[in-house]
Protein backbone atom coordinates (compact mmCIF):
# COMPACT_ATOMS: atom_id res chain seq x y z
CA UNK A 1 0.00 0.00 0.00
CA UNK A 2 1.00 3.41 -0.73
CA UNK A 3 1.61 6.00 2.08
CA UNK A 4 -1.40 8.25 0.49
CA UNK A 5 -3.82 5.66 0.31
CA UNK A 6 -2.90 4.57 4.08
CA UNK A 7 -3.31 7.47 5.07
CA UNK A 8 -6.68 8.31 3.33
CA UNK A 9 -7.85 5.32 4.95
CA UNK A 10 -6.75 6.43 8.57
CA UNK A 11 -8.46 9.65 8.23
CA UNK A 12 -11.33 7.64 6.94
CA UNK A 13 -11.76 5.34 9.95
CA UNK A 14 -10.73 8.63 12.42
CA UNK A 15 -13.81 10.44 10.65
CA UNK A 16 -16.27 7.36 10.99
CA UNK A 17 -15.15 7.03 14.64
CA UNK A 18 -15.56 10.41 15.46
CA UNK A 19 -19.12 10.42 16.37
CA UNK A 20 -18.60 6.78 18.05
CA UNK A 21 -19.99 6.63 21.83
CA UNK A 22 -18.04 4.15 23.26
CA UNK A 23 -18.63 4.25 27.00
CA UNK A 24 -20.03 0.86 28.24
CA UNK A 25 -22.40 2.01 30.88
CA UNK A 26 -23.59 5.00 29.46
CA UNK A 27 -25.23 4.26 26.15
CA UNK A 28 -28.50 3.08 24.81
CA UNK A 29 -28.31 -0.57 25.38
CA UNK A 30 -26.95 -0.04 29.06
CA UNK A 31 -29.89 -1.60 30.54
CA UNK A 32 -29.74 -4.62 28.20
CA UNK A 33 -26.26 -5.55 28.25
CA UNK A 34 -26.66 -5.16 32.38
CA UNK A 35 -29.59 -7.59 32.41
CA UNK A 36 -27.78 -10.23 29.86
CA UNK A 37 -24.54 -10.12 32.58
CA UNK A 38 -26.79 -10.57 35.17
CA UNK A 39 -29.00 -13.34 34.26
CA UNK A 40 -25.16 -15.03 32.83
CA UNK A 41 -24.08 -14.20 36.35
CA UNK A 42 -26.50 -16.42 37.74
CA UNK A 43 -26.33 -20.45 38.89
CA UNK A 44 -29.27 -21.47 36.17
CA UNK A 45 -27.28 -21.00 33.09
CA UNK A 46 -23.87 -22.76 34.33
CA UNK A 47 -25.85 -25.74 36.08
CA UNK A 48 -27.59 -25.84 32.35
CA UNK A 49 -24.24 -26.08 30.75
CA UNK A 50 -23.01 -28.91 32.97
CA UNK A 51 -26.02 -30.93 32.25
CA UNK A 52 -26.16 -30.44 28.45
CA UNK A 53 -22.24 -31.23 29.00
CA UNK A 54 -22.43 -34.45 31.25
CA UNK A 55 -25.82 -36.10 30.34
CA UNK A 56 -26.88 -34.44 27.28
CA UNK A 57 -25.07 -36.49 24.76
CA UNK A 58 -26.86 -40.13 25.26
CA UNK A 59 -30.39 -40.17 24.50
CA UNK A 60 -30.26 -42.58 27.19
CA UNK A 61 -29.65 -40.48 29.85
CA UNK A 62 -32.22 -37.55 28.63
CA UNK A 63 -34.48 -40.67 28.85
CA UNK A 64 -33.69 -41.77 32.33
CA UNK A 65 -33.42 -38.02 33.44
CA UNK A 66 -36.41 -37.42 32.76
CA UNK A 67 -38.08 -40.84 34.21
CA UNK A 68 -36.50 -39.44 37.59
CA UNK A 69 -37.47 -35.95 36.94
CA UNK A 70 -41.45 -37.66 36.49
CA UNK A 71 -41.11 -40.05 39.61
CA UNK A 72 -39.98 -37.31 41.68
CA UNK A 73 -42.85 -35.34 40.90
CA UNK A 74 -44.95 -37.82 41.28
CA UNK A 75 -43.17 -38.77 44.75
CA UNK A 76 -43.76 -35.08 45.91
CA UNK A 77 -47.91 -34.63 45.04
CA UNK A 78 -48.36 -38.22 46.91
CA UNK A 79 -47.10 -37.20 49.79
CA UNK A 80 -48.88 -33.82 49.72
CA UNK A 81 -52.32 -35.57 49.10
CA UNK A 82 -51.62 -38.50 51.46
CA UNK A 83 -50.55 -35.74 54.71
CA UNK A 84 -53.90 -33.84 53.12
CA UNK A 85 -56.02 -37.18 53.19
CA UNK A 86 -54.61 -37.76 56.17
CA UNK A 87 -55.27 -34.44 58.08
CA UNK A 88 -58.77 -34.06 56.96
CA UNK A 89 -59.59 -37.43 57.27
CA UNK A 90 -58.11 -38.75 60.37
CA UNK A 91 -59.36 -42.72 61.37
CA UNK A 92 -61.95 -42.74 63.98
CA UNK A 93 -60.79 -43.67 67.54
CA UNK A 94 -62.69 -46.16 69.50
Amino acid sequence: MSGTSEAGLVGFSACLCAEAHLAANNNYFAGVIGKVNKYLRSRWPWWRVVLVRNYGSNPWMDTSLAAVALLLVLTVIQTFFFASYSYFKAPKQN
